[in-house]
């Protein structure tokens, strides 16, 4: 348990965080590649597997390593972001999904080649990106693992989430819709639900911003927009609005 004094130095270098994502851009796992040689491509074919390429060669030949994570073997984005990690090729994180959710029947994933990008730091990275309208959900997620130089930092802070805007065109707007999860580890569960609306911007505040909901040390808050009939991408954004400490 954190000393007194390390709890109040935590409180006093608090700062505020907005996450949004969009139409098609919640990243359901982040990579950095961790080798030594360099990558050739990531690839995502929707519904079927994610396919790393990477200069390693293949022991006795001039044959570059080969990993394929397919989605019938690894059915939850929780189970490919295990099976990255365990290859060592790359360092795995979901971020935008629960890791619970399905990586088959539903084509959920963008399709083709992932193009590095880097994180708030530079970091080159790769996202494999949900396809909100296949998906019929949008999320946004408060955490520490979007940065991957950051990663140890996030252990002994918390997030707190204060308020909630987004605006959608639902095709089946209702109760329970608009989600927040919180995520420690593995462990994710839902800790709050409320009715969704469509197309309007709308706001949820925790007792006009002076409430919030909380994670746990070293945890992260998710949070959700579904729907069970269709998301559209027009307009389409979800933000989570809240304190680092």
């Amino acid at each position: 348990m954190s000393s007194l004094e390390a709890l109040r130095t935590r409180h006093y270098a608090a700062k505020g965080i907005v996450v949004r994502e969009g139409a098609d851009t919640p990243s359901q796992i982040r990579m950095k590649y961790v080798g030594t040689v360099g990558v050739t491509s990531v690839t995502v074919t929707t519904g079927t597997s994610l396919v790393t390429i990477t200069n390693e060669l293949v022991a006795g030949t001039s044959t570059p390593t080969t990993k394929t994570y397919l989605f019938a073997t690894y059915i939850t984005v929780g189970a490919v972001c295990d099976a990255i990690n365990k290859d060592g090729l790359f360092e795995a994180y979901v971020v935008d999904a629960l890791r619970s959710d399905s990586t088959t029947g539903g084509n959920y994933q963008i399709n083709g080649a992932i193009a590095a990008g880097t994180d708030d730091n530079g970091v080159p990275c790769y996202d494999m990106l949900t396809d909100t309208s296949v998906s019929k959900a949008v999320t946004a997620t408060l955490t520490p693992f979007k940065n991957f130089d950051a990663i140890k930092k996030g252990m002994g802070h918390v997030f707190h989430l204060q308020g909630i805007n987004y605006f959608a065109t639902l095709g089946g707007a209702g109760a329970n819709l608009v989600r927040v999860y919180l995520r420690k580890g593995t462990v994710e569960s839902q800790v709050f639900g409320a009715i969704s609306a469509s197309a309007a911007d709308t706001a949820i505040t925790f007792a006009s911003g002076q409430g919030k909901i909380t994670s746990m040390d070293g945890g992260e808050i998710i949070v959700r927009l579904q729907d069970g009939t269709s998301v559209s991408d027009t307009a389409l954004y979800l933000q989570a609005v809240g304190i680092y400490e």
